[in-house]
């Protein structure tokens, strides 16, 4: 440990306070994840990218929506609100599982 210090007063010594902060936060997270099985770590990834790709699909479909319109207009477009307010209580339901 003293010696990612040492590393960081002699390369880096106008940035020492922030590369330590960060050294030290790594080792908080490192202490929270050794006890986690293997298996855990895959799944928890897996799962976090899925979710990840999913509300990305959902991002662009939404974005194909405007076809080019003016915000302006696709405020005014009753057609869009009702859209807008699908997708947005999907987004919720879908967070209100993944935090149980």
């Amino acid at each position: 440990m003293i010696f990612a210090y040492e590393i960081f007063e002699k390369y880096t010594p106008n940035w020492k306070n922030e590369f330590c902060w960060m050294y030290r936060a790594s080792l908080l997270l490192a202490a929270l994840v050794m006890p986690a099985n293997c298996n855990q770590v895959v799944y928890v990834a897996t799962h976090a990218r899925f979710q990840i790709e999913i509300a990305l699909s959902y991002m662009k479909t939404f974005n194909t929506l405007h076809n080019g319109k003016d915000e302006q207009e696709c405020i005014d477009d009753e057609n869009f609100q009702k859209i807008v307010k699908e997708f947005l209580i999907l987004i919720v339901k879908r967070n209100s599982r993944l935090k149980r």
